[in-house]
């Protein structure tokens, strides 16, 4: 795997999960980097997603919108409101997902 990332770039696997900062807290919202597998991001906030084609949460918002989101532009994944909170080129590279009250 090191040998073909030298070629084509960065490879994931599930070896690679412990390496992506994938959330964190900020005291009133959680912080999920874009490139966080969106099956692990999706069972951590505890969202209902059908089987998406996309591996990653910030793919899987892009296919949705069909463009790139601006800095601080309010999205939706499966009725929970996320700020994107970082865009580097054409990809989502960090999402605020505020906290929901306790009822």
């Amino acid at each position: 795997e090191d040998v073909l990332e030298e070629i084509v770039g960065e490879i994931e696997d599930e070896f690679d999960l412990e390496e992506v900062e994938l959330l964190s807290h900020d005291g009133e919202a959680t912080l999920v980097d874009g490139h966080a597998p969106l099956r692990l991001v999706a069972e951590r906030l505890g969202l209902q997603l059908e089987e998406p084609h996309e591996a990653t949460v910030g793919g899987h918002l892009l296919e949705r919108l069909g463009r790139v989101p601006e800095p601080g532009e309010e999205v939706e994944l499966d009725g929970r409101q996320a700020e994107v909170s970082r865009v580097e080129g054409a990809r989502i590279a960090r999402l605020r997902f505020p906290d929901v009250p306790s009822s």
